[in-house]
């Protein structure tokens, strides 16, 4: 009787009742909350390859030939037979795929008649696409999109983004990617966009999205939406039924003409007001022809905002009609300043055409001129003048506001013939109590007697009173209030 090989010296020695290395398959890497161990569907193609490591101890011969039998879910599957030195090229099998987890192992039965198991594998091979709920998983818009379509103005009021959900299908799992489109042509599956699900999305509605920007890109017109499912091991969901939308997203231009300002003479960009016309406050009109939607906001900006005298308001005081009060008013005589809205639309601001309203001058004789206490038929009679000098005043004048600063001079000729000035107040800002009480009504404004007492007598002189109606930046070249004349006599 022929005796057993000796086994080789180059082969590792197994320790006794160690399980061998587990069969070899192509799986892919797990994720949270996904199948363990899933063989993609391109691995299965036609069947499913299994690796086997080299087991130590090999040494087959005619007369003692070593087998290698795999095992799924403990049933036979094939077995191998060598009689010569097993080749690495031929250590697999090709195994017919079943769906479902199942658990691979292999048994060798060494040429000594000695038999080894290897540890097991367990594998997940899913050969079931993907089911679509719903009817024919057909994507759900927003009724105003199912009634109105898409348009430019849901857009602007939605972020620039159409949502959509899809109806639950069969066994979601992580890992399922979903694909959709955006079709100009029916079935021309344009792609979009695609995402793939986590464990956070399971139990979740499957919302996707289309931009705006790729709305715009495509165009206006019919339009049809759908989307496909592919699960993690590859197996594809027919194509939702497409969602036909009609879209009109392209912008439509904003029309927003400049505003009308009522009082004012003109028609063209730059128009005229009278400030005395304007003493108890003006109106700003937004045209009708201007586009404002449902639920917009209009703020109207009068002057450049920051200036003095600028005014902003977003209170109607009538359909499209919003009140500049008078205190906005005298800041701006003899300038020119813009008049305009803004319309807010989602979270743009968007400016109309500007009007230009030139201010004009106010005419002297609408203001008051200073008066002097202690006159009699216009002389100032110099012995009955206080220690303290005469007293000035001017009273409340049309459009006053804490905004205005008054510089106030007295002027004449000295007994010398020598031209003499007194600077009585010197760019004052008016205070809220001489809105009501008017300039020097408590007898801070008075022209020395040490003053008068040096001009000429039975001579006139002047009171001038000068104005600046925008804090100061500007002063009129010329006293702007009518001037006092008086006679100094003794």
């Amino acid at each position: 009787m022929e005796k057993k090989p000796k086994m080789k010296a180059n082969n590792a020695t197994r320790e006794a009742g160690a399980l061998l290395d587990p069969p070899i398959v192509k799986v892919l890497a797990d994720i949270e909350g996904g199948e363990p161990n899933l063989v993609h569907r391109d691995d299965l193609s036609p069947n499913l390859r299994v690796e086997i490591p080299m087991w130590p101890n090999s040494n087959p011969s005619d007369s003692y030939p070593e087998h290698l039998t795999l095992y799924r879910d403990n049933a036979l599957v094939e077995t191998k037979t060598w009689t010569a030195p097993v080749p690495d090229d031929e250590r697999f099998f090709l195994v017919p795929p079943i769906d479902g987890r199942q658990v691979l192992r292999y048994h060798v039965l060494g040429f000594n008649g000695e038999g080894s198991d290897s540890e097991s594998l367990t594998i997940t091979i899913d050969l079931v696409a993907p089911v679509l709920g719903g009817e024919e998983g057909l994507l759900d818009f927003d009724d105003e999109v199912d009634r109105d379509g898409v348009t430019a103005r849901y857009l602007e009021l939605h972020d620039d983004l159409l949502l959509a959900t899809a109806p639950t299908y069969n066994r979601p799992e992580p890992g399922d990617k979903i694909t959709w489109c955006w079709d100009r042509q029916p079935f021309a599956n344009e792609y979009v966009d695609e995402t793939v699900l986590t464990l956070a999305d399971m139990n979740q509605p499957l919302v996707i999205g289309f931009t705006g920007d790729m709305i715009r890109d495509r165009g206006d017109g019919q339009r049809y939406a759908h989307y496909q499912i592919e699960d993690r091991a590859g197996n594809k969901s027919t194509r939702s039924r497409p969602v036909t939308l009609p879209v009109a997203a392209a912008p439509v231009p904003r029309v927003l003409p400049w505003p009308d300002v009522e009082l004012a003479a003109g028609t063209g960009e730059e128009i005229v007001l009278d400030p005395w016309e304007a003493r108890n406050g003006v109106v700003v009109i937004v045209p009708q022809a201007a586009v404002i939607h449902p639920g917009e906001g209009v703020t109207v900006q009068w002057a450049e905002p920051g200036s003095t005298g600028a005014h902003r308001t977003t209170q109607e005081t009538g359909a499209r009609r919003y009140a500049i009060p008078a205190d906005k008013i005298a800041a701006h005589i003899g300038k020119t300043i813009p008049v305009y809205y803004e319309v807010t639309a989602g979270q743009a601001n968007l400016p109309s055409d500007r009007r230009r309203l030139r201010m004009g001058q106010m005419a002297a004789n609408r203001f008051p001129n200073a008066q002097c206490n202690g006159l009699s038929g216009g002389n100032l009679r110099l012995s009955t003048v206080e220690d303290s000098g005469a007293r000035l005043t001017v009273v409340r004048w049309v459009l006053m506001t804490t905004d205005h600063r008054v510089t106030i001079k007295v002027t004449g000729i000295s007994g010398q013939n020598v031209p003499m000035e007194h600077t009585a107040l010197r760019e004052h800002r008016v205070t809220t109590a001489e809105l009501t009480s008017g300039i020097g009504g408590q007898g801070t404004v008075l022209v020395p007697k040490s003053f008068l007492s040096q001009l000429k007598r039975n001579q006139q002189f002047q009171v001038t009173v000068t104005v600046s109606f925008d804090n100061g930046a500007t002063w009129p070249p010329v006293p702007n209030f009518p001037s006092l004349y008086l006679i100094l006599v003794d």
